[in-house]
Parts: structure tokens; C-alpha cells; sequence
């Protein structure tokens, strides 16, 4: 196994073990939608989304060998998630606490990270 093959690797898991964090805790701290002023349903909905993405990240990770297309349906939706997070900042399409915000680009920023690591070993492997 390569250098960059490793790299990627623990990289996804990484991107899984922060979204599987995230969603815990949009599933399972309902007072946050109190801070964030945010529907709790809309929240654990996200939360449950962010779980089944992080096991589909790890499932990606099992095989020795990576598959480069798996792994780019990984960074495309975090491209996704980092233009979908833009929209909600930019246009405060929902009435969120300022500390929402900041919350949302912060994750936005992570996940930025992990998709452009993630593009970047990829294509070092191929």
C-alpha cells in the first residue's frame, strides 16, 4: 500500500469519525436547536443523514484495494455539503442564531479540508 493510499485512508475515516460526531450530536442534544434556533426535527434529520454518511465512509475504507469512484462520490458530497452550507450562510434562508452560523462555517471549512485531501491522494494514487 502506498504512501498516499494510507494518507487517503486515514483521511476518510477522519471525515467519517468528525461526521459521525456531529451527527451524535445533532441526534441526541435537542436543546442545541434551542441555541442554534433551529427546528429540532430539521437538526436530528441532518444528525441521521450525517451517521449513515459517516458509515458509508468507513464501509468505503474497508477493502484493501480503495475504489477511485467511491471515493470521489465521498468528495463530491463534501463539495456539496460546503456549497449547501454557502447558501444557508449566505442567504440566511433560515432565521439561525449567529452562533448557528459560525457553527455551519466552521464545519464548512473541515469538510473543505477533508475534500480536497481526500481529491489530492486520490489522484497521487492514479
Amino acid at each position: 500500500m502506498s504512501v498516499n493510499s494510507k494518507r487517503l485512508r486515514i483521511t476518510l475515516r477522519i471525515n467519517a469519525a468528525f461526521s459521525a460526531i456531529n451527527g451524535g450530536v445533532l441526534v441526541f442534544f435537542g436543546q442545541l436547536g434551542e441555541i442554534m434556533q433551529a427546528n429540532p426535527v430539521t437538526l436530528k434529520f441532518v444528525g441521521v443523514g450525517l451517521l449513515l454518511f459517516a458509515v458509508s465512509v468507513v464501509m468505503v475504507t474497508k477493502p484493501r484495494e480503495l475504489k477511485s469512484k467511491q471515493v470521489m462520490s465521498i468528495v463530491v458530497q463534501d463539495v456539496l455539503w460546503v456549497l449547501a452550507s454557502a447558501v444557508v450562510i449566505l442567504t440566511e434562508i433560515w432565521n439561525l442564531s449567529a452562533l448557528a452560523y459560525w457553527l455551519i462555517a466552521f464545519t464548512a471549512i473541515v469538510v473543505a479540508s477533508f475534500g480536497i485531501l481526500q481529491w489530492r491522494f486520490l489522484r497521487r494514487i492514479h
